[in-house]
């Protein structure tokens, strides 16, 4: 996935911003927004305790975000055994 996402990254290299080095692409599964320093490890240890099966994601969405300038690639639906991995991790 990530060497596709890169090739994709060339793809699209005569649009103005700034890209992403290929290593540094990610998959965000949970967003946490700010979270204090006195709360960081306590969500480390919570994650490192997250256990699940594994499930097949599909990549068949791209998007751009004009605020803050962001071109996004994700799943047009999300499974319901990848979805329940981030409904155990509420409330952190």
């Amino acid at each position: 996935m990530r060497s596709d996402l890169a090739h994709l990254q060339t793809l699209l290299l005569q649009a103005r911003g700034n890209w992403v080095h290929p290593m540094d692409l990610h998959m965000t599964l949970q967003f946490l927004g700010p979270v204090p320093p006195n709360r960081e490890r306590c969500i480390l240890e919570a994650a490192d305790a997250v256990q699940g099966a594994p499930f097949e994601l599909k990549i068949n969405r791209l998007e751009f975000w004009p605020k803050p300038r962001i071109v996004w690639a994700g799943p047009e639906h999300t499974p319901a055994d990848a979805a329940s991995h981030g409904e155990r991790s509420e409330g952190w």
